[in-house]
């Protein structure tokens, strides 16, 4: 099975433009709080998200074994690639992983079914 890269997504995003699924939505002019729910070693990645509770949820889900992170990052404009809100009824920020500069382990055992 074929897998593609971030680095090959990036690319498609920089090509495409600032992508979006709500016409009134344009990359911010400001620093972002963002949030992300992961397995161990994936925190540097695309998907992101402004809402705090689903980026917990994504931290508790099944495959994660317990061992769910929640961190966060402050992204500037220049990283975020689209954001999407319409699909699947989430906030995705998708970002350029080479441009995020820190991210902070708010949580580093987020338990299955955790609140």
């Amino acid at each position: 099975a074929f897998s593609m890269t971030s680095n090959v997504w990036v690319e498609m995003f920089q090509t495409a433009g600032f992508a979006t699924d709500c016409q009134r939505m344009h990359r911010p002019d400001g620093p972002s709080r963002l949030w992300r729910g992961c397995f161990p070693g994936w925190e540097r990645s695309m998907s992101w998200t402004d809402d705090v509770e689903r980026a917990r949820w994504f931290a508790s889900r099944r495959e994660h074994a317990g061992r769910g992170l929640l961190v966060t990052t402050v992204a500037q404009p220049k990283a975020v690639l689209a954001r999407f809100v319409h699909a699947r009824s989430e906030s995705e920020w998708v970002l350029d992983p080479s441009w995020i500069d820190e991210i902070e382990v708010v949580d580093g055992e987020v338990l299955v079914g955790a609140e």
